[in-house]
């Protein structure tokens, strides 16, 4: 349970290097229009819900743990291709590689999390589970918007690789 918690506050740390950013960099330094922006996240949305759909027999087969980590090393890899990213063909392959990351992590993480707290904790640790990567986003949101500013827009997010890295260690780790 430690390790969970250790898991989705250094992924925590890695969100808030990135989400707040990622339209403004991709219209305001890619220069991508915003309604084609739109449309690669509508088909991202889109994957994900399709996969979240399809993506629990793939659970079942490959087991939580294995597809947290699948999840956790499609993050890392998401963002890569998101800072190599020039056209809309690049864009649009970053948000099928993070519709992969996130249905896979949804209903992986859940099922390790009910797994590792007993039952007569599991409203309170739960709420941990939810506390911890709110509280340690808000003041990377903040880090990225400083280093967006003052160093290239692109530094948060190759930043971001090394929370993610971490925090699929960690899962790697977990028995």
């Amino acid at each position: 349970m430690k390790k969970l918690l250790l898991y989705v506050t250094l992924a925590g740390i890695g969100t808030g290097l990135t989400s707040p950013y990622v339209s403004i960099y991709v219209v305001d330094y890619l220069g991508i229009n915003a309604l084609s922006y739109s449309v690669v996240v509508d088909l991202a949305g889109a994957t994900t819900v399709i996969l979240l759909l399809t993506v629990v027999f793939l659970i079942r087969r490959l087991g939580s743990k294995r597809s947290i980590l699948l999840a956790s090393v499609a993050a890392p890899l998401s963002n890569v291709m998101f800072t190599q990213a020039k056209t809309m063909d690049e864009l649009f392959e970053w948000g099928v590689t993070g519709a992969v990351s996130t249905a896979l992590q949804s209903p992986s993480l859940s099922t390790m999390q009910a797994e590792a707290i007993e039952l007569r904790n599991r409203g309170k640790v739960l709420a941990m589970f939810s506390i911890l990567p709110t509280m340690v986003s808000l003041p990377s949101q903040v880090l990225a918007g400083y280093l967006y500013t003052v160093t290239t827009p692109v530094f948060p997010f190759a930043l971001s690789l090394i929370p993610f890295a971490l925090a699929a260690l960690v899962l790697y780790r977990i028995r």
